[in-house]
C-alpha cells in the first residue's frame, strides 16, 4: 500500500514537473487560409524558449472557434504538429550571444464552420509565458492567448501570414529597427498597432486544450511599463501602422512581451484582425547595428524645376559597423514608371562602409505637372544582429517652361519699294527660347505670320514682299514661341509711322548731390537699353564743350558725375541720345549747376554772413524760386530761412546765433510749374565767425541785483576757459562753462575789494587756434 502510495506521488510530481518544464511561451500567430465556401486550414505557431526546464512542444492543440457578437462557442478542433525547428534570431551570418535561444513549434488542421453573416473568433490558450519578464507582472503564472477574428465566409478572405519570426533579440540602448512586415494573399490593406497581451488562463498548467470563451483580460504591466511605453525607454517602442516596422530601444537587459494587432482593410472595412504575440530578448551586452546615415541626404526635401530641366541629386551613405551599404530608388520616374521617356536614372548602388547615390533626371515638356513626382529611396546595410534601414523620400515638381518673354522693337527703314527692315533688341536671358513668329500687317490690320527666326541672336529681319512700302503703312510685330511650343505676349508693334517721329533729348535737372557729385537727370527715348547715350561737359562760361561719357546700354536716366569740385565750379551739361537705328537726338538744352560763394573773412566780428549764387540754367519751365536753407554747426539738419525771386541771387543773415560760429547754407532752385517741377540743389558753403569776448572792468558783489558777479560776454567760441587770480597769485575761479560768473567768493568766503587778475582761453569753429587775454579788473564792496 505505501509502495503505491509513494508511486502515485512520485507520477503527481512527475507531471508536475512535466508541466513546469513546458510552460515556458513566448509568443505565436495564427495563420487561417480559406480553402472552401467554409472550410480553413488553421496554421498557429507558437514559440518557447529553449533552456533546461522548457520541454518540447506537444502533439496536439485545440482550437476555440467561436461567433463573434454572441461569442457563442461553434467548434473546437484539433490541429497537429508538424515540426519543431530552432529560430533563426539573427539575419544570415550572424551569430547571437550565447545565452540567446529559442525553438518553433507548426500546428496544422483544417475546420470547417457554418455560414454565418458575423464571423468568428478563432484561438488557442495555454498557460504558462515564461518567468522573468521584464513588462509583466508575475509572468510566470500567466497564460497566453493567440488570437485572430474573421468576418463571414461568404466574405472570402484568408489572414494575413508573417514572414518573420515571433522570437528577436536587440542589444540594450540600441535602436530596435525590426520588419514584422506580413503578406495578404488577397491583396487586402494591412494596418499595423501595438496593443496590450492576452492574458488567458492562469492554471499553472500548460494544456493548449479546452480554451475558455472569450473575452479575454489583459496581462498587467509591470511598474513602469504601459502599452504607450512597453520597454520603459526613453524611445518608446512604436510600429509603424502601414509598413508594420518595430522600432524604439531598451535601456535594460532583460525579456520583453509584445502584441502586434494587424487589421485586414477591404473596400474601408475591417475583415479580419490578427494578434502576433513576440517576446524581444535583451541580453546584458551586444554589438549595435548603427543605423546608416548619409551627408546631405535629400530627405523630406521638395525640388522646383521647370520643364525640359536637368536635375541631378547625390548624396554618400555612411555605415558605422562598416557592414555593407544598399540602396534602391522606387519612383514614377524611372524606368517602367507611368510617365513618357525619358525616365530618371538612378542605379541601385551597394558597398561597403561608404558609397555614393544618385539620382538624375532630364525632363521634358510633357513631364509638366501641378502634382509632384515622389522619389522613394531606401538605405539599408546587412548588420547583425538585424539590418538597419533609412529609408526617405522627395519630391520634385516640374513647373511648365517659363514664357519667352517679347523683344522690343527699336527700329523700321526702308530699303526700297518692296523691302522693310525692322530691328529687334532682346534684354532677357531666353533659356527657354524657341524660336520667333513674325506677323506683318497693313495700317494695323490683317496681320497674319510671314516668317519664323529660330536663331536668338538675330535682331534683325528684312522682308522683300513689302510691295509699296514707300506708300503703304507696313507694321510688324514679334510672338515668341518656347521650347515647349507656347506663344508668349506679342512685342510692341512698329510700323511706318516710326519714320514720322522726331526725337528730342532733355535734360531735367543738372543738382549737387554731395560733395563733388553732381546729379544729371534726363527725359530718355523709348527703348533707352538699346540706345547710346554722350554726355557732353563745359565750366560754366567755356564755349568748349567736350564729349565726357558714353554709356552704352544705359537706361538709368541719370548719371552722377563725381569729377568735378562743387565748391569752386559751376558745371554745364547737354546730352546726345542715339537709338537703335542710329537715328542721334540733336543736342540737348544745356543746363549748369549752381555754385554758392559768400563772405569767409573771419579777421573781424561781422555778426552777419553775407551769400550769393550762380542762377541755375536752363529750365524749359524758367526758375519759379531759390530757397536758402541754413544750419549752423549745433544742428543735425537745414532749416528752411527764407525765398528769393528767381532774379535774386544774394542775400544776408543777421540772425545769427552767437552760441555756433560755424554756418552752412544751401541754395535750392525750385522750377516753375510751366517745366516738370524740377529742383536744383546748389553746393553746400560753411562760414565761419570770428570769435569775440568782452571783459568788464569791474563788478560790485553787494547783492543789490545790479552787475553782483563779473562775467565775460562771447560770441562765436567754441572751448573756453576762465582762470582768475588774487594779487598774490593765487588761482582762486576756475570754469569751463561760458555761462558761469564769479560772484568775488571762494567756498563762500567774500573775497575783499581790490585788483584781481584774469586769464581766458578760447577758439573759433574754425581753427584749433587759442586766443589767450589777460588783464585786471577791479572787485568794488
Amino acid at each position: 500500500m505505501n509502495i503505491k502510495r509513494h508511486l502515485l506521488i512520485g507520477l503527481f510530481f512527475l507531471l508536475l514537473f512535466c508541466n513546469i518544464r513546458a510552460s515556458h511561451i513566448t509568443g505565436g500567430e495564427i495563420i487561417l487560409k480559406q480553402v472552401g465556401i467554409n472550410t480553413y486550414q488553421a496554421e498557429v505557431t507558437l514559440y518557447r524558449s529553449c533552456g533546461w526546464l522548457s520541454s518540447a512542444f506537444g502533439d496536439s492543440i485545440q482550437l476555440g472557434i467561436y461567433e463573434r457578437g454572441t461569442l457563442l462557442p461553434v467548434l473546437f478542433p484539433y490541429l497537429t504538429l508538424q515540426h519543431e525547428t530552432n529560430v533563426q534570431w539573427a539575419s544570415t551570418g550572424c551569430t547571437p550571444p550565447n545565452n540567446v535561444c529559442g525553438k518553433r513549434g507548426l500546428y496544422k488542421g483544417i475546420f470547417t464552420v457554418p455560414i454565418n453573416i458575423s464571423g468568428y473568433i478563432v484561438m488557442a490558450e495555454g498557460c504558462c509565458r515564461e518567468g522573468g519578464i521584464n513588462n509583466i507582472k508575475n509572468s510566470a503564472t500567466e497564460g497566453i492567448v493567440i488570437y485572430s477574428e474573421i468576418s463571414s465566409p461568404l466574405i472570402v478572405n484568408s489572414t494575413p501570414e508573417f514572414l518573420r519570426p515571433s522570437l528577436i533579440y536587440a542589444c540594450p540602448n540600441d535602436s530596435l529597427q525590426y520588419n514584422f512586415s506580413a503578406t495578404d494573399s488577397d491583396g487586402d490593406s494591412l494596418v499595423y498597432s501595438l496593443v496590450t497581451p492576452l492574458a488567458g488562463v492562469s492554471n499553472g498548467f500548460t494544456n493548449w486544450f479546452n480554451p475558455s470563451i472569450p473575452p479575454y483580460a489583459s496581462i498587467i504591466w509591470e511598474t513602469g511599463f504601459s502599452l504607450l511605453n512597453p520597454s520603459n525607454s526613453n524611445y518608446p517602442l512604436k510600429i509603424d501602422s502601414l509598413s508594420g516596422v518595430l522600432f524604439g530601444s531598451f535601456n535594460t537587459s532583460g525579456n520583453y512581451a509584445i502584441a502586434i494587432k494587424v487589421d485586414e482593410i477591404r473596400n474601408g472595412l475591417v475583415i479580419s484582425s490578427t494578434i502576433k504575440e513576440i517576446e524581444v530578448i535583451v541580453p546584458n551586452s551586444c554589438t549595435p547595428n548603427y543605423i546608416p546615415t548619409g551627408n546631405n541626404l535629400p530627405a523630406g526635401k521638395t525640388y522646383t524645376i521647370n520643364a525640359t530641366d536637368e536635375i541631378c541629386i547625390e548624396f554618400e551613405i555612411s555605415d558605422q559597423n562598416n557592414d555593407s551599404i544598399f540602396v534602391h530608388f522606387e519612383s514614377e520616374t524611372l524606368l517602367g514608371g507611368n510617365i513618357n521617356a525619358p525616365y530618371a536614372v538612378a542605379p541601385p548602388v551597394a558597398g561597403k562602409t561608404k558609397i555614393e547615390a544618385s539620382y538624375c533626371w532630364k525632363t521634358t515638356c510633357e513631364h509638366a505637372s501641378q502634382i509632384p513626382y515622389k522619389v522613394n529611396y531606401f538605405i539599408s546595410d546587412n548588420g547583425c544582429p538585424y539590418p538597419k534601414t533609412n529609408n526617405h523620400s522627395f519630391e520634385i515638381i516640374v513647373n511648365p517652361a517659363p514664357l519667352v518673354s517679347a523683344p522690343n522693337m527699336v527700329c523700321y527703314a526702308l530699303l526700297n519699294n518692296h523691302a522693310v527692315q525692322v530691328s529687334w533688341r532682346d534684354t532677357a536671358n531666353q533659356k527657354y527660347f524657341s524660336h520667333y513668329q513674325i506677323y506683318r500687317g497693313v495700317n494695323g490690320n490683317n496681320y497674319f505670320l510671314i516668317d519664323s527666326i529660330t536663331d536668338r541672336n538675330q535682331q534683325n529681319y528684312i522682308d522683300t514682299l513689302a510691295f509699296g512700302c514707300d506708300s503703304l503703312n507696313y507694321s510688324y510685330f514679334i510672338i515668341p514661341v518656347n521650347v515647349c511650343g507656347v506663344e508668349g505676349n506679342s512685342s510692341d508693334t512698329i510700323s511706318a509711322d516710326f519714320l514720322k517721329l522726331v526725337f528730342e533729348s532733355y535734360i531735367k535737372t543738372v543738382s549737387v548731390e554731395d560733395e563733388n557729385k553732381i546729379l544729371i537727370d534726363w527725359e530718355d527715348m523709348p527703348d533707352a537699353y538699346f540706345s547710346t547715350h554722350y554726355l557732353y561737359k563745359t565750366d560754366r562760361g567755356n564755349n568748349q564743350i567736350t564729349l565726357f561719357k558714353t554709356l552704352a546700354q544705359y537706361d538709368l536716366g541719370y548719371y552722377i558725375d563725381e569729377e568735378t569740385n562743387t565748391a569752386e565750379n559751376s558745371n554745364c551739361y547737354t546730352i546726345e541720345i542715339e537709338n537703335a537705328c542710329g537715328i542721334t537726338t540733336p543736342k540737348s538744352n544745356l543746363s549748369c549747376s549752381i555754385l554758392l560763394n559768400g563772405n569767409d573773412d573771419n579777421s573781424e566780428v561781422l555778426f552777419f554772413n553775407r551769400v550769393n549764387w550762380l542762377e541755375y540754367i536752363n529750365w524749359q519751365g524758367n526758375v519759379k524760386e531759390y530757397q536758402l536753407w541754413r544750419k549752423h554747426n549745433r544742428d543735425s539738419d537745414f532749416s528752411f530761412y527764407a525765398t528769393f525771386k528767381n532774379k535774386q541771387l544774394a542775400s544776408t543773415d543777421s540772425s545769427l546765433q552767437v552760441e555756433g560760429g560755424e554756418f552752412t547754407y544751401l541754395i535750392i532752385a525750385v522750377e516753375d510749374t510751366a517745366g516738370r517741377n524740377a529742383i536744383s540743389k546748389s553746393n553746400q558753403l560753411t562760414l565761419n565767425q570770428h570769435p569775440s569776448v568782452y571783459i568788464p572792468n569791474s563788478f560790485t558783489p553787494n547783492n543789490d541785483g545790479i552787475n553782483d558777479s563779473w562775467k565775460p560776454e562771447w560770441a562765436y567760441v567754441e572751448n573756453y576757459k576762465l582762470e582768475i587770480f588774487d594779487r598774490w597769485g593765487n588761482k582762486i575761479f576756475i570754469t569751463e562753462d561760458p555761462y558761469e560768473g564769479w560772484d568775488g567768493t571762494s567756498n563762500n568766503i567774500p573775497y575783499n575789494s581790490g585788483v584781481y587778475v584774469y586769464t581766458i582761453y578760447y577758439t573759433s569753429f574754425k581753427s584749433e587756434k587759442v586766443y589767450i587775454l589777460t588783464n585786471s579788473f577791479v572787485l568794488i564792496r
